[in-house]
Parts: C-alpha cells; sequence; structure tokens
C-alpha cells in the first residue's frame, strides 16, 4: 500500500502518470508509481480538488487558499497572498478550468470567482468576483458546473444555485424544486458527455439537464390574512378573515382604527421574506418591515378614499409581482354631507359643528397622548428587557456570551443535529500557567491577558461559530458544519495568532499560549459528552507539554 496512514481527501494524475494526493492533514503528495516513490510533498492544509495547468503544475484548492505548485521544482505560491480581488485566507472549496478561457473558484462564505492566468511561465492571476453582494456569497460553495449554455450550475449547503451565462442574473431551487435540502458534499459533481449532471448529497445523488430546468421567477402572491376594526361605541372588534375574501373596506366615522395582518404565499423561504406597505392618499411612501411584524394600524383617518399597497421581496432582493391591494373607503358622519347641511338651520348647524369638532379633538388628543405613553413604556420596557438579556447572557470581564447562553446554542446545534445531521465540532481553549501569570505579575494584569486573548479568539473566528468564558482561564467554541480535522486547523490558526501576539500588559511584557482540545459530535452522544471529550484532550496537551491543539 502506498502513502500508508495518510488519510487523503481529493486525487489525480497527470500526463506523466504521477499521482497527485491532496491529504486531510498531512499536506499534498505527488507519489510516482513507477518508481513507487513519493518526489514531492508540501505540507498545505486539507485539500479539496486539483486541478493540472500543464504537465508538471496544477492548481491546489484547499482551506487555506488557492495554491500553485510545480512538482519538478518544488515550488508552491499562495494566490490570495498577492491578489487584491481575492481574499488572503479564504477557504477555497472549488476550483475547474472554465470554457470561457479561466478558471471558476468557489469558497466557502467568500463567493465565487472567475480566475483569468495571464502568464503561463511565471502565473500571474488576476480574479474578478461573481454577483459579490448577491446571497450566494455568503454560502459555501460545493462544485461548479458550466452547461453548454455557458451558465454556472453550483451545489451549496443549503441547495442548487444557477447563474445565468451573461454572469448577472442568480436563481435559487430548494426542497421544493427536488433538490437536497441538506445541501451538497464539496467537490462532489460531475458532468456527463451530454451535458447530464450530478451532485452528491447525505439524502443521495440528484441528476439534472440544464435543458430541462423551467426557470421560475419568484412570485408568491401576498395576501391580507386578517383584518381587525375597532369600533369607537364597542367593546370588542370585528375581524375580517381571509374566507371572507375581502378587497375593499368601507369604514364609517365610528370605526376609529383599523389594522390589517399579511403575508407572502413562499412556504419553503417565509422566514426570509421581508415587506413594503404604503397607504396612497395619507403618505406615499414605502415603509419596510420583516417577516415577524406582519401587519400595520392605522388610526382616525380622514373621511375618504385610500389604497394600501402592500409588496414581499425576497433575501435575494427580488419584488414579487403579485401584491396585495385593499381598497379603503371612509364614510364620512351624516352630519358631513351636504345635502343635510342645507337641512339645518344655521345656528343648529353651527352649534353641531363646533360640538363635533370637539369631540374629534378630545378624541385625537385623547389617542396621540395614548400612543405616545405606549411608546414611552414600550421603549422602557424594551430597555429592560434588552439590559437582562444582556446580563444573563454575556460574560462582563471579557464582553463574551457566557456558559448559559453557550449551553442554549449548543443544544439547539444537538437538536438539528439529531433532525437534520447538522454535525459540528466543539473546542475547548485553556490559557497556558494562568495561575503563574496571577501570581507574579497580579490579578489585574491576569484580566487583561483574559480580555486580549477572548478578542484574539473572536476576531479569528466565523460570524456562524459560537465562543464563549466558559469558566476561569477556559474559553468553549461551537464550529458548526466542521469536523475533527477542519476544527484542529482552526485551533491551529488560533494558537498562532495568541502565540505571536504582543501581550504588554501595566508596564510588563507578559507571554501567553494556549492549549486546546478538540471533539467531534458524531463521535459522542451528547453535547455533554462532547464537551467532556474535548476537556480530556485540552488535558492530554497540557500533560505533554502545552501550546498545543489536540483532536
Amino acid at each position: 500500500m502506498a502513502l500508508e496512514g495518510k488519510a487523503g481527501y481529493t486525487l489525480n494524475v497527470d500526463a506523466d502518470g504521477d499521482v497527485w494526493y491532496g491529504g486531510y492533514s498531512d499536506g499534498v503528495f505527488v507519489y510516482r508509481p513507477s518508481e513507487n516513490r513519493v518526489i514531492r510533498q508540501w505540507p498545505i492544509s486539507l485539500t479539496t480538488r486539483i486541478i493540472f495547468e500543464d504537465n508538471e503544475s496544477a492548481w491546489l484548492a484547499s482551506i487555506s487558499g488557492l495554491y500553485f505548485a510545480n512538482k519538478f521544482t518544488g515550488e508552491i505560491r499562495n494566490i490570495g497572498e498577492n491578489s487584491t480581488n481575492f481574499p488572503d485566507g479564504a477557504v477555497v472549496t472549488w476550483v475547474s478550468r472554465s470554457i470561457r478561457g479561466g478558471y471558476w473558484v468557489g469558497t466557502q462564505a467568500n463567493g465565487i470567482y472567475f480566475m483569468v492566468v495571464e502568464d503561463n511561465d511565471e502565473p500571474t492571476v488576476s480574479f474578478t468576483q461573481i454577483e459579490a453582494d448577491s446571497y450566494l456569497s455568503n454560502l459555501s460553495i460545493g462544485a461548479i458546473i458550466e452547461d453548454q449554455e455557458n451558465a454556472l450550475w453550483i451545489s451549496t449547503t443549503v441547495g442548487i444555485a444557477h447563474i445565468d451565462s451573461t454572469l448577472s442574473s442568480i436563481s435559487y431551487f430548494g426542497a421544493q424544486n427536488g433538490v437536497s435540502e441538506s445541501g451538497y458534499y464539496i467537490g462532489s459533481a460531475v458532468k456527463t458527455g451530454d451535458d447530464t449532471i450530478f451532485m452528491g448529497s447525505p439524502q443521495g445523488l440528484t441528476r439534472f439537464k440544464p435543458t430541462d430546468i423551467k426557470q421560475q421567477p419568484w412570485s408568491p402572491k401576498v395576501n391580507i390574512s386578517h383584518i381587525e376594526i375597532i369600533d369607537e361605541h364597542s367593546k370588542g372588534a370585528e375581524n375580517l378573515f381571509p374566507s371572507t375574501n375581502v378587497d375593499e373596506l368601507v369604514l364609517n366615522s365610528d370605526n376609529v382604527s383599523f389594522s390589517v395582518e399579511f403575508a407572502a404565499l413562499d412556504f419553503t423561504r417565509a422566514n426570509e421574506v421581508s415587506y413594503a406597505y404604503k397607504l396612497s392618499g395619507f403618505d406615499n411612501r414605502w415603509r419596510f418591515t420583516d417577516h415577524r411584524r406582519r401587519g400595520v394600524t392605522y388610526t382616525n383617518l380622514d373621511p375618504g378614499n385610500y389604497t394600501l399597497t402592500i409588496r414581499a421581496m425576497n433575501k435575494e432582493k427580488v419584488w414579487s409581482p403579485n401584491e396585495a391591494n385593499l381598497q379603503i373607503s371612509i364614510v364620512p358622519p351624516w352630519w358631513e354631507k351636504p345635502v343635510w347641511r342645507s337641512a339645518i338651520f344655521v345656528s343648529a348647524f353651527l352649534l353641531l359643528t363646533l360640538l363635533e369638532w370637539w369631540r374629534i379633538q378630545t378624541l385625537k388628543h385623547r389617542s396621540v397622548a395614548l400612543a405616545k405613553m405606549v411608546e414611552e413604556k414600550t421603549k422602557d420596557l424594551e430597555d429592560v428587557v434588552e439590559k437582562l438579556t444582556l446580563i444573563s447572557s454575556q460574560d462582563p470581564l471579557t464582553g463574551l456570551k457566557n456558559r448559559r447562553y453557550f449551553t442554549s446554542r449548543a443544544h439547539e446545534a444537538w437538536d438539528s443535529y439529531e433532525r437534520y445531521a447538522q454535525a459540528f465540532s466543539l473546542l475547548i481553549v485553556d490559557i497556558d500557567w494562568f495561575k503563574q501569570i496571577n501570581d507574579t505579575y497580579g490579578h489585574h494584569v491576569g484580566d487583561l491577558v483574559l480580555v486580549k486573548v477572548a478578542e484574539l479568539l473572536r476576531t479569528n473566528l466565523r460570524n456562524s461559530d459560537v465562543i464563549c468564558r466558559w469558566g476561569g482561564e477556559e474559553f468553549l467554541i461551537l464550529l458548526p458544519q466542521l469536523n475533527v480535522h477542519e476544527c484542529y486547523w482552526v485551533g491551529e490558526k488560533l494558537r498562532k495568532s495568541v502565540e505571536k501576539a504582543s501581550f504588554h500588559c501595566e508596564g510588563y511584557d507578559v507571554n501567553v499560549t494556549i492549549t486546546a482540545g478538540i471533539a467531534d459530535i458524531r463521535e459522542s452522544d451528547s453535547v455533554e459528552q462532547c464537551i467532556h471529550a474535548a476537556d480530556k484532550k485540552l488535558y492530554k496537551g497540557k500533560a505533554d507539554g502545552r501550546n498545543a491543539v489536540v483532536k
């Protein structure tokens, strides 16, 4: 067996018959079967894909960036280090040759890039990011397949995306279209000679031909789901529901306010829909809200005709053409009608008009005062709730989340793991010789070290990662969708950032290192057991000399 004990992720064979083998943690090897030996090795992170530029050079996609390597000279370059348009240190999940003449590069949460090689002798490259502000740029790219029409089909962690041949329009396909609801694996995609595309997922193999896919524009209908009318003289409220098919609302002067609730009929991504509404005839400006506040209330409108228009927009900022329109007519009181004005004596008319004016003004002032009081009380309550929430979930010294908050988030991740097989890993971090730091320099210096280490850990993590101060000098980190090997490289990154950092506290230069232990939830029966497993790895690292990451 060749390369025994070297766990691999991807491989390819060049024109000379040499096998390029990308390992999980041991780097990339070039193995020559005819001589049964490794002729070249580069110690880079987990390699996801290998594509040849020529007989001796290849592009290497890895979780630490995009590399260009030559097997004869041994030279290897990190492309992101010298490219202004490509993020240094990006997790590169895909690279493939394009029929347009360049390469497609996919990343994790950094989008898709088109790479052009300008000089084959000493390759210099330029990058163009595709749809940088789109929802797609926040996803992890699994594979990029280019069909015969130059359009792109992209597998992601949440489904399949399509970019047309002009690279200006993106469509998304989810579970409602027959796409795997668990997303797709990195590098698991291929296209056959007849333009049939296969993509691998935890649920199986997705197969389709681009010419068979019918592009359906996002156009859910916006429905008015509930109308409530408050009558001045009634103790209750009149409720109108969708079954009444209300498209026109007629109110009289006794109806002091009405509320309208609405929803777009998008049952697959309802939580990603936002709304805009305006009441023409009262305020011609659009007001915006999200899926959590799908309602609007109007009070004491003047008699007349109004049109309430409600629109829906998805996460890709596409507006549905099927908006909702509600015609609203507010009938004036009988004494304001011209036929009655001419029939009443001038003196009685003036008196009644004065009384009515006084009544309306009183109601308006009462409504304004009540609204102001409610607004003040609501703001006070929101301030109190915000302070209590912050106190209950945040560590006061480091500003990180505390143990209670982390425990709650960890059990939510456990529920997702049991229901949807969305795995995660835990990384527990401990500051080496922290008691000695306190004893030597004082507890105030120890606190400053805790605060700086916490900031270094936080700034070197993804937005989706969860970090907390677990207790004393220990920190616990939840890393969604990362296995032990990927988690190890995150731990190494954190360890090196602390080791290289300068800790100048109260006039002292303090040497600070950390030790970390890693555990994968798939190897445990509960969150607590996983934490215990990571803790055991931590103590092993401390017993072996500290300043290490143990997986």
